[in-house]
């Protein structure tokens, strides 16, 4: 989904994007629980390991597991 549709559709909701996020996905654990969080945080969030994508991100998340 590009980012303009993103806006679009949040601008609709009750969210306003504030910015995009790059979840780095390393065929670990479960990321869409991750994506599904900053989204309702108000930014545009992709789960992706490609490095174009990546680089082109406002931040960068490595999913963890915490202690």
């Amino acid at each position: 989904m590009g980012r303009d549709r993103v806006k679009k559709i949040l601008s609709r909701s009750r969210f306003t994007v504030l910015f995009m996020i790059a979840i780095i996905d390393y065929d670990m654990g479960n990321l869409r629980s991750v994506q599904k969080a900053f989204l309702k945080a108000g930014g545009e969030a992709i789960v992706t390991s490609c490095k174009s994508k990546i680089s082109k991100a406002d931040k960068i998340v490595l999913p963890g597991v915490g202690a």
